[in-house]
């Protein structure tokens, strides 16, 4: 049987691992960009670079990008497309 410090020693570390795993993903993927309402933050996901790029050239960019993408990503979702 395990000793009680062996097993909280255990789960420390794998506490310890998880967190960081945690922690280096959001990091690497910029997760605290998508808590913001920046535009430029919809452009870190690969599939929307081109509407973020079409977005800035066009003449309704003073419309919220955000509301744009959910818009866009719902669509895409009812559809199939």
């Amino acid at each position: 049987m395990w000793s009680y410090r062996t097993l909280l020693i255990v789960f420390s570390v794998l506490m310890g691992m998880a967190i960081g795993i945690g922690s280096y993903t959001f990091i690497y993927a910029k997760g605290g960009s998508y808590l913001t309402n920046d535009p430029a933050a919809c452009a870190n996901c690969h599939i929307m670079n081109e509407q973020y790029a079409g977005w800035i050239k066009s003449s309704h960019r003073s419309v919220n990008f955000s509301r744009l993408g959910q818009t866009a990503l719902r669509n895409i979702k009812t559809q199939g497309k």
